[in-house]
């Protein structure tokens, strides 16, 4: 159904999902991303920063983004306190395209495009013909089938977010998503508001 899509080794077979800090790794390397420069939200100076690994074909990843970082955003990114860096990871041929297709929009509209797909979770899961639905989604975020066609021909619009990964992997010690990184403390798992709202706070308070 995605034999066209250019299909990345699958990295992230190992699922964990602790809720637990269980590792720190440094903060200036967390902060110097592999294959392309990333794409913040919230203030330059905010006191604590989030970076969440994300896929769009995991359940966890999609009640988190769906149901709990809106919350966060509104409370912590709008406020100043926090700076979001959301980071693609990448599972499957599926997320490539999505993660490609999103790539290929610059400022508010990167969002709108992963958005769209998260939201569409359940329908992709279920799909017969995934490709398909992949350009009827595009459609609707403006993304005509002729450049749906040409984003995920071009294999270097994968090469940034396949370096993303292999990033997180090998230097982060990341092994499945939703992983993320609050002041530099790993915390794995599909974290709640109440968990993710507790770390935030405690490092408010540092």
């Amino acid at each position: 159904m995605m034999a066209r899509v250019p299909g990345p080794r699958n990295i992230a077979t190992a699922l964990l999902f602790s809720l637990a800090a269980v590792s720190v790794v440094s903060a200036q390397d967390l902060l110097s991303p592999a294959g392309r420069s990333d794409r913040p939200q919230g203030a330059e100076d905010a006191p604590v920063t989030l970076i969440e690994y994300s896929s769009p074909t995991c359940g966890h990843c999609v009640v988190y983004h769906n149901d709990v970082a809106p919350r966060v955003h509104t409370e912590y990114v709008k406020t100043g306190k926090v700076r979001l860096i959301y980071r693609p990871f990448v599972r499957n041929a599926i997320d490539a395209a999505i993660f490609m297709l999103a790539e290929s929009r610059t400022g508010d509209e990167y969002n709108v495009v992963l958005d769209a797909y998260y939201r569409r979770y359940n329908d992709i899961a279920g799909a017969s013909n995934v490709r398909a639905l992949l350009e009827e989604i595009a459609e609707t975020v403006g993304i005509n089938g002729v450049e749906f066609e040409r984003v995920l021909s071009d294999r270097n619009g994968l090469e940034p977010i396949q370096q993303l990964t292999g990033q997180a992997v090998n230097e982060f010690g990341v092994r499945g998503t939703p992983t993320f990184f609050i002041n530099s403390k790993m915390h794995v798992g599909g974290l709640t508001f109440e968990t993710v709202s507790a770390a935030i706070d405690t490092e408010l308070m540092q």
